[in-house]
């Protein structure tokens, strides 16, 4: 109700009650005038006067919301990633940023003592290493490292996705686990059974037991749900609210306005069409005299109107005849700066600079080129830790424990203290510097400070320090018998 008519009308009543009890009417006054300064003193942004009178979102739980509005959500962001540019281009920026060519696990197993035990950490990583690159998805086409790439974009374009272990032995030596890659549509979010929510079973406590998922939805198998119980499954998402169990696409907060852009961008792509068709026009004083064409000449009507214009092509016109040259002012002088706004706020909701998302660098200088790439390459790190957290370190453990209990890897004590051998660092994919020279020189006094290890600066480029070592003493090595004198304190040689 407007402010207006809450005034007529509480004056109303008060004045029907004034006619029975004239103490009560004065109550209701009173209350009312109560209310009224109350009303003025809360929060604006809780205000429903002026243009936001007709703002009412509805407040339900963030499963209720996914609920209803996931998979729709999740068909308009496929299709924008299959056919929008701008999108496909922004999400493999972020994909090969954080993925790369594989985040990679380096066994960091440690002795009584506390020094690193290199036989065990070669002989898990070697395990690691084959079942990583046999195949090691159900279908046996996708390398670890690839698993990785696609969960990164599911999580993007779904906000979700699923792996299901399954135990299956491919080729022999190889650990016997394969991982089933589950899309969002194939857990039966209409079975609300028991404890189930939007697919999965719950306990008591709301911890997963069970997803119901499909048999199949590529176009064989039946569409009857069955349960895999939830030890059997990793279901990656992000969590943003204490009452979401399912993910919704990041891109979200930014696919309307994608949309549309797009849409925008087609109509003046066809405006500039239609007005490049026209080159020029004939004007006549004689609007009833017929068209003719050239390919209608006679010996007495050997002129024809002018209707194409040809390479050195001289044309009489008939009396009372001009021609007008067809202005075309499609896209308008502001187009470039909309869809550069525009393109902005896309990319601020993909978290990535508008330089990383367009690439188009003729507006970036070098300090805002810098930032923003410092900027973007902490949320680049931030997925990447989520990756590690939700996806890697549940699977090494997985094919720790397979390995161990099969006899690949000779582990005393492993059932007692599994925690000793699982210990492992995540080398992710490195970034060059911006400024090589500048950089280089600020790393080499970090050092010198002693507040960073060759190690962190070796993983920050993306490598390994014992492999850079490890190659630093084979160059060693073959540069003596080849007669030249290493130089160590620059990697150069003495002849």
């Amino acid at each position: 109700m407007s402010h207006r008519r809450f005034d007529v009308w509480s004056r109303a009543i008060a004045g029907m009650i004034s006619l029975v009890s004239p103490t009560r009417a004065a109550r209701y006054l009173y209350g009312r005038a109560v209310y009224q300064l109350l009303a003025k003193r809360g929060y604006a942004a809780a205000s429903s006067r002026g243009p936001n009178q007709l703002w009412s979102p509805v407040d339900r739980t963030a499963e209720d919301d996914i609920r209803i509005a996931a998979p729709k959500i999740r068909a308009r962001a496929r299709d924008l990633a299959r056919n929008n540019p701008n999108l496909a281009g922004a999400i493999a920026t972020i994909v090969y940023n954080v993925v790369g060519s594989g985040i990679v696990p380096q066994a960091d197993v440690r002795r009584p003592d506390g020094s690193p035990d290199a036989a065990m950490n070669d002989q898990i990583e070697d395990t690691w290493r084959n079942w990583s690159d046999a195949g090691c998805d159900l279908t046996g086409e996708l390398t670890f490292p690839e698993i990785e790439e696609l969960t990164a974009r599911h999580l993007i374009v779904d906000g979700e996705i699923f792996h299901h272990y399954v135990a299956r032995d491919y080729l022999p030596g190889v650990i016997p686990l394969r991982l089933e890659s589950i899309e969002a549509d194939r857990i039966d979010a209409l079975n609300v059974a028991g404890n189930m929510v939007n697919g999965i079973e719950y306990n008591g406590f709301m911890a997963k037991t069970a997803y119901h998922v499909f048999e199949s939805n590529y176009g064989v198998g039946t569409y009857q749900s069955h349960p895999i119980p939830a030890d059997e499954m990793l279901h990656i998402y992000h969590k943003q609210r204490a009452s979401q169990f399912r993910g919704i696409s990041w891109l979200a907060p930014i696919i309307m306005r994608l949309y549309d852009l797009s849409e925008y961008e087609d109509y003046e792509m066809i405006g500039a069409k239609l007005a490049a068709a026209f080159g020029v026009f004939i004007e006549t004083p004689f609007s009833d005299m017929p068209v003719r064409y050239m390919g209608d000449q006679t010996a007495a009507d050997s002129e024809s109107p002018l209707e194409y214009i040809e390479p050195g092509r001289i044309q009489r016109l008939m009396p009372g005849e001009k021609v007008s040259v067809a202005s075309h002012n499609r896209p308008g002088s502001n187009f470039d700066s909309f869809i550069a706004s525009s393109l902005r706020a896309i990319s601020a909701g993909l978290n990535i600079s508008y330089e990383a998302a367009t690439k188009d660098y003729r507006r970036a200088s070098y300090s805002s080129a810098r930032s923003a790439a410092l900027e973007e390459r902490r949320f680049y790190r931030w997925c990447q830790a989520f990756l590690i957290r939700r996806l890697c370190q549940p699977v090494y453990r997985r094919v720790l424990d397979l390995a161990v209990a099969g006899g690949k890897i000779k582990a005393p004590g492993y059932v007692q203290d599994p925690g000793r051998y699982q210990r492992v660092r995540w080398q992710t994919p490195g970034w060059e510097w911006v400024d090589p020279l500048k950089d280089s020189r600020a790393a080499e006094l970090e050092l010198k400070l002693g507040i960073i290890s060759r190690r962190d600066l070796a993983w920050q480029r993306g490598r390994d320090l014992d492999q850079i070592l490890t190659q630093l003493a084979d160059e060693k090595v073959t540069m003596t018998d080849l007669g030249l004198i290493p130089d160590s304190a620059n990697g150069g040689t003495n002849e």
